[in-house]
C-alpha cells in the first residue's frame, strides 16, 4: 500500500525520509491485521478443540452456563471450565450528544473518511491512551482530557511515568483532573 505522506526523521545527524500514513490509509491495514488476527485464534481454537459461542450467559451453577443467542434461543452448556470473554462497548455519557458528526466514540472512530488535524479524546483510560498515540504518531494534534488525578493510575508509577513522559513528549498535551462543562 502506497501511504500519502513522506516525514523526516532525523536520525545521528541526518534526515531519513520515512512512509508515514494518514488515518483512512492506517484503518484500512489494521482491517486487514484485526482480519487476520481473528482467523489466527479460530485456527487456535479449533486446533484445541476450544468450543466458541456467542450471546448472554449467566451460570446456573459451578459447571453449568445457559447462553441466550441474538435470537433469543436458551441453551444450557455443561463444562468443568468456561472462558468468559465479555467484549466491552464505548461509555456514553447521557449529556452528549453521539449523533453529531463531530463527537465519535472508540467505535465510531474507525469510520472516519478522512483524516483529522486534530482531536480531543475525552477519557484517558487505556483505549484513550492508545487513540491518543495512534492520532500522535501519524502527525494529528491530540489533546487528551483525563478526568482523574493520574491518567492509568493502575499501572506501577514508574512505568505509568514512563508513559506519560514519552507521551508528552511525542507532542500529546496531557489535561489531569479536568472534566467538561459543556459542549458547543
Amino acid at each position: 500500500m502506497m501511504f500519502s505522506n513522506l516525514s523526516k526523521t532525523p536520525v545521528v545527524g541526518k534526515e531519513y525520509y520515512h512512509m508515514m500514513p494518514n488515518f483512512v490509509e492506517l484503518l484500512a491495514v489494521s482491517k486487514s491485521v484485526v482480519h487476520s488476527q481473528i482467523n489466527l485464534r479460530q485456527n487456535f481454537y479449533n486446533r484445541n478443540y476450544v468450543e466458541v459461542r456467542h450471546g448472554e450467559a449467566s451460570f446456573v451453577d459451578a459447571n453449568t452456563i445457559e447462553i441466550v443467542n441474538e435470537n433469543k434461543e436458551a441453551e444450557k452448556v455443561r463444562g468443568e471450565y468456561f472462558v468468559i470473554a465479555t467484549g466491552s462497548r464505548p461509555y456514553h455519557p447521557k449529556e452528549i450528544d453521539f449523533s453529531h458528526p463531530l463527537i465519535l466514540d472508540s467505535d465510531k472512530v474507525l469510520s472516519l473518511k478522512q483524516t483529522p488535524r486534530s482531536v480531543i479524546i475525552y477519557g484517558a483510560g487505556v483505549v484513550g491512551a492508545e487513540y491518543a498515540s495512534i492520532f500522535r504518531n501519524i502527525g494529528i494534534k491530540v489533546n487528551l482530557i483525563n478526568t482523574r488525578e493520574r491518567m492509568l493510575d493502575f499501572l506501577d508509577n514508574e512505568i505509568g511515568d514512563a508513559l506519560i513522559y514519552n507521551m508528552r513528549n511525542s507532542g500529546i498535551v496531557i489535561r489531569n483532573q479536568e472534566e467538561f462543562g459543556s459542549l458547543e
